[in-house]
């Protein structure tokens, strides 16, 4: 009879959702993503620290964790080729280099497209999942 009961209970405790303390972890992964994609360029590599270091102990938070921050993490460096390049240019580098900086640039932003995407949309299977705003 103790264990019908417990087995009911723990059925319950399943079917109800998340715990708080897994919702709040999934929120605040979920925030973190929130502003690093909101953010502008400029001030990205500092919000791809803090998701980085986003508490995640739940294997699919991590999982998503890993994965945004390698998408967000070639956007990041991308533009930093883009910067560099155009710092180069302005103090008057060789075409090569600045091509070469360029066309890195070019390959990271490209390879991250859909990267970005893919976090996006399992971001928000995570919202609707822990029932996020």
């Amino acid at each position: 009879m103790r264990a019908r009961i417990a087995a009911l209970a723990c059925a319950l405790a399943c079917a109800c959702g998340p715990s708080s303390e897994e919702k709040a972890e999934a929120g605040a992964l979920s925030r973190a993503i929130d502003l690093l994609r909101n953010a502008p360029n400029a001030g990205k590599a500092p919000l791809l620290n803090a998701l980085k270091a986003t508490r995640c102990t739940r294997p699919e938070l991590r999982a998503l964790q890993d994965r945004c921050a390698d998408a967000y993490g070639l956007h990041v460096r991308g533009v930093e080729h883009e910067l560099e390049a155009k710092a180069k240019l302005a103090a008057g580098a060789d075409a090569g280099t600045v091509s070469a900086l360029l066309a890195s640039a070019e390959d990271e932003l490209n390879r991250a497209r859909p990267l970005v995407e893919r976090c996006t949309d399992q971001q928000a299977e995570l919202k609707r999942r822990y029932r996020l705003q």
